[in-house]
This record gives structure tokens, C-alpha cells and sequence, in this order.
């Protein structure tokens, strides 16, 4: 009986010596440790990242209205320098078609032909002066 109260103390102590032993391993969540900076670098990027998106939003949207107010003036523009084509105001007309032709650059594409196409049109009512304004028409 002896040696079987002598073999179940060894194991208690054993199993308390093990049990005093083991290290508790930190939660990856806790400061100061890995896993901690980890997450926090994550959030600080998805931060970043919703920051960044929001301010292309925002310069987009900034884009958008620049190009809408560049239009509409070609537009304004283009209506008067027709009106004043077909009015025979050439005159009139060269200063508009001068300041289309400046900008057209910074317009969408089918402005460029319809530019072109209302330098023709002054040329046909007589504008000489409007030939060589937008480069490839005579």
C-alpha cells in the first residue's frame, strides 16, 4: 500500500509540477506582443485604404464638374458662333471660333469634329479667316 500512495504522490506532484510549468502563450489581440501589431497594422491599412478611396471620390467628382463646366462654356461657345455663322456675323463668330478651337484640346473627343465641322461651315459662308485654325482643314 505503500509503494501505491508513494506512486500517486509522484504522479500529483508531477502532473502540479507540469501544470507550474506551462507557459501561457499571449492572446494575438494583447499589446506588446505579434499578433497585437499585426491587427493593428491591419486596421491602420483598411484605414489608409477607405481614406485614399474617399479622397478619389472626391477628385473624380471634382473631375467630373470641371469637365461639365468646360462643356457647357464649349457648348455656350458653339451655339453663338453657329448663330452667328449662319447670321453672316463673321465677325462676331472668329473670337468664338478662336476660343473653341483653343480649348478643344481639353474637351471629349467628338468635340474635335464638331469644332472641324463648324470651322467648314465658316469657310463655306465666306470666313477666310478661320482657314488654318484647326490643324488638317485649308
Amino acid at each position: 500500500m505503500s509503494t501505491v500512495i508513494k506512486s500517486l504522490a509522484l504522479a500529483v506532484a508531477s502532473v502540479a509540477i507540469i501544470a507550474g510549468c506551462e507557459e501561457k502563450q499571449p492572446s494575438s489581440t494583447e499589446p506588446g506582443t505579434t499578433g497585437g501589431v499585426m491587427q493593428k497594422a491591419q486596421e491602420s491599412a483598411k484605414s489608409t485604404a477607405g481614406a485614399v478611396t474617399e479622397k478619389s471620390k472626391e477628385a473624380s467628382a471634382a473631375g467630373s464638374d470641371a469637365m461639365a463646366a468646360l462643356t457647357k462654356q464649349a457648348e455656350d461657345l458653339y451655339n453663338k458662333a453657329k448663330a452667328a455663322i449662319e447670321g453672316g456675323k463673321l465677325e462676331e463668330a472668329k473670337p468664338l471660333l478662336a476660343q473653341l478651337t483653343a480649348m478643344q484640346d481639353k474637351l471629349p473627343v467628338e468635340w474635335r469634329t464638331k469644332i472641324k465641322d463648324l470651322v467648314e461651315l465658316a469657310k463655306t459662308r465666306g470666313m477666310d479667316a478661320v482657314k488654318g485654325m484647326i490643324p488638317g482643314t485649308k
